[in-house]
């Protein structure tokens, strides 16, 4: 583009000073020019004018929504495997819903696939097989986020699928414990009281119905207790509150397994409930070497009026003499025997020697417990 002079300068005489304005308003109209031209060139633009300039949509609103679960790294064919995703968190919104897929693996049928928590019966294989499964967890603004894990599950042999009653036990709660809830009881349960039953199956059995039944095996009442623990990992334990029964009774479980086979097994042994109870309070005691602490021993009667015999286990000789004794109870009536212990200065190598004292009514297997006294080594300085 040339040199552009206004028309009020040519043909004129002009002074230095002129001609530097008019040079200058010269420049001014080229760049004015250029822009008009420029704007002029844009794509997509109407005709005679520049493009309209639009802004970017605001992004979708991202949630905080982090999907997470917990599962059986590995179970048996036919097992209940539970999908926990209550470990989905959102740091600052509601988790809306929860969706479970499978995405690899024989295919299984999940149960309650839109909640926090699925299931499924893991398949029977010929082989170690590896299921996969997604979570997608969805905040209250639509933020989403997914998770994925595995669960290998390996084949079951014959004997593996058959059911059977291994083991049934009482606990005792305990408070002052930080590693166990319960404790398993000395001796049987007190009759027409409560107490904490666990009956361990195993085999491939699916939600079993418990009842107590008698010596003669005529039914006394239904009995309530469920999973306790992961019901995938085998045996598998089952728990609940008991009301004892006043006769001697066993539990039966019975229903049907993965496979289709009805089972009804009965627990080992014959319990017969204690019409007493024998306890050490304080329970347990702590002591130096060549210390001594004092317990009691407690006894319930809730027979008739009986004359107890104790007799003391004491392989470690934390008791100075034979403590063996015998004392009356009254009808319904507590009694105690004072308890003194020492913890013996050259016992070696044993940091909680026990000592285990048993009351019983002779002639009368109701009347007959035993409890146990732990003494712990005190080690501070």
């Amino acid at each position: 583009m040339g040199t552009v002079t206004p028309a009020r300068l040519r043909g004129r005489s002009v002074s230095p000073q002129t001609r530097q304005f008019a040079n200058k308003q010269t420049t001014v109209f080229q760049m004015a020019a250029a822009f008009l031209i420029l704007s002029g060139c844009g794509g997509g633009g109407s005709s005679g004018g520049a493009s309209p300039v639009t802004s970017a949509p605001p992004p979708a609103p991202q949630g905080t929504a982090t999907a997470r679960f917990d599962a059986p790294s590995s179970v048996m064919a036919y097992s209940p495997v539970l999908l926990d995703g209550t470990l989905s968190r959102d740091t600052t919104l509601a988790i809306a819903s929860y969706a479970w897929t499978q995405t690899a693996g024989p295919t299984v049928t999940l149960t309650d696939a839109s909640t926090a928590q699925a299931s499924f019966t893991a398949p029977q294989v010929s082989s170690t097989s590896t299921l996969t499964f997604q979570l997608t967890v969805t905040d209250s603004k639509g933020g989403a986020s997914t998770y994925s894990g595995n669960v290998s599950v390996y084949p079951a042999s014959t004997a593996q699928l058959v059911p059977a009653f291994i083991a049934l036990r009482f606990l005792s709660a305990v408070n002052d414990n930080m590693h166990n809830d319960a404790v398993p009881i000395d001796g049987p349960p007190l009759m027409g009281g409560s107490a904490i039953i666990q009956a361990t199956l195993s085999g491939v059995v699916v939600n079993p119905t418990f009842t107590l039944v008698d010596a003669n095996g005529k039914t006394l009442g239904p009995l309530t207790i469920s999973t306790s623990g992961s019901g995938s990992v085998q045996p598998i334990d089952f728990a609940g509150i008991l009301t004892v029964p006043t006769v001697p009774f066993r539990v039966l479980a019975a229903g049907t397994t993965a496979d289709g086979q009805k089972y009804s097994l009965t627990s080992p042994r014959l319990v017969t409930p204690m019409n007493m109870t024998v306890a050490f309070a304080p329970s347990n005691l702590t002591l130096a070497p060549g210390a001594s602490g004092a317990t009691q021993l407690n006894i319930y009667n809730g027979g008739a009026a009986a004359s107890f015999t104790v007799q003391f286990t004491d392989p470690s000789g934390l008791l100075a003499n034979d403590a063996n004794v015998t004392v009356q109870v009254a009808e319904g009536q507590s009694a105690a025997v004072p308890v003194t212990v020492t913890f013996p200065a050259t016992l070696k190598n044993v940091f909680a020697p026990k000592l285990t004292a048993t009351a019983s009514v002779t002639g009368d297997p109701t009347r007959m417990g035993a409890t146990t006294l732990p003494v712990w080594l005190d080690g501070s300085p």
